[in-house]
């Protein structure tokens, strides 16, 4: 799914969506939801978010980790894979002023199972896994991209079980360049989360660094809410479930999506709360 986004007269804004079904052979329903909290602090340009993910082994095999794109990590530094297609980085002018990188930090990750304790192993309680994790790249192994993110289980999940994810994260907002990105007080915000690969139906990850692909994603539920300064407008995928004024802030989230996407710009509105779901 792609949001598409054109400003109307008032202020508003019409968003789009194109929808691509999963890949027949994929596990279905994967990760079955994401609740978030997030915070737009425009002068940092960052994103400072919590996650909540649930998550279903449903393929035929044990699996001993969990893989996540971290895409905003293509503008982490001018060696990811991304950057250095010839193409991409000639038509970026070839250099790019300190300022203008970006990319995502998981500061926190841990995981409890959601079932009952399996005689075969698994998961029973919360487990804080943040020392557990690696950067990996399995499309063509250039140790300085990092937009694969591996987070090795200390104990495999059977199938049929399902975990709750929690995540804080930090994500830096690059100037804009190849959809994504900030210029002054507008920002274009996709992928912007640590999002889940696609489990096969034996086990196996499909989750492919950040090169030349589209993005393949299960297709999962979303409640977001988002946090802006006073005055701004924000145009998201997603239904809007909640909107409410509370000194100088606009929530907004969604569900039933594979991705976010939103589009926020400053406008002479009052603060505001909203949710999307």
């Amino acid at each position: 799914m792609r949001g598409l986004a054109r400003r109307l007269a008032g202020g508003s804004w019409l968003v789009g969506t194109l929808v691509f079904l999963s890949w027949p052979g994929s596990a279905a329903a994967g990760a079955e939801s994401y609740r978030m909290s997030a915070h737009l602090d425009p002068e940092a340009r960052k994103v400072l978010g919590t996650a909540e993910i649930t998550w279903l082994n449903s393929s035929t095999a044990p699996v001993a980790d969990l893989q996540f794109h971290l895409y905003f990590n293509a503008w982490r530094n001018s060696q990811s894979s991304f950057l250095t297609a010839a193409e991409r980085w000639i038509r970026a002018g070839g250099r790019r002023l300190p300022e203008d990188w970006g990319g995502i930090d998981v500061t926190r990750i841990s995981v409890r199972s959601l079932d009952p304790p399996d005689p075969r192993g698994g998961i029973r309680s919360s487990q804080d896994l943040t020392a557990e994790t690696e950067f990996i790249q399995p499309d063509d192994g250039n140790p300085y991209d990092k937009t694969v993110w591996r987070v090795l289980l200390q104990r495999a999940v059977q199938p049929g079980e399902r975990l709750q994810i929690d995540l804080e994260f930090e994500t830096k907002v690059p100037r804009t360049f190849a959809r994504t990105g900030f210029r002054g007080d507008y920002f274009f915000l996709a992928h912007w989360f640590p999002k889940l690969g696609v489990l096969e139906y034996d086990g196996t990850w499909n989750c492919h660094q950040f090169v030349q692909t589209e993005f393949f994603s299960d297709f999962s539920r979303y409640d977001v809410k988002l946090t802006v300064p006073s005055g701004w407008i924000v145009g998201a995928t997603g239904r809007e479930v909640e909107r409410r004024q509370e000194g100088g802030q606009t929530r907004v989230g969604g569900d039933e999506f594979d991705q976010r996407v939103g589009r926020v710009l400053p406008d002479g509105l009052p603060r505001l709360q909203a949710r999307f779901a």
